[in-house]
């Protein structure tokens, strides 16, 4: 139960933990996040180290996928 990416409090709420409580809520469901670096700003020179963006989403068998993109 801990973030391995620096993500927004507002992110983690609503739409984003709905998705998160069905997918464990339903036996052989694929869920997975994909986040996106683009266009965060260097640090001290260095490439950007936070997210800007996290695509969510959620796979079962038989039904159309439900993916989702949230801003972070």
């Amino acid at each position: 139960d801990i973030n391995l990416v620096p993500q927004l409090g507002s992110v983690n709420v609503g739409s984003f933990r709905r998705l998160e409580r069905e997918a464990v809520a339903t036996p052989g469901a694929f869920y997975f996040t994909y986040w996106s670096y683009r266009d965060s700003p260097p640090v001290n020179g260095v490439p950007g180290q936070v997210p800007t963006l996290v695509d969510q989403g959620l796979l079962v068998f038989g039904r159309a996928p439900r993916i989702s993109s949230h801003a972070n």
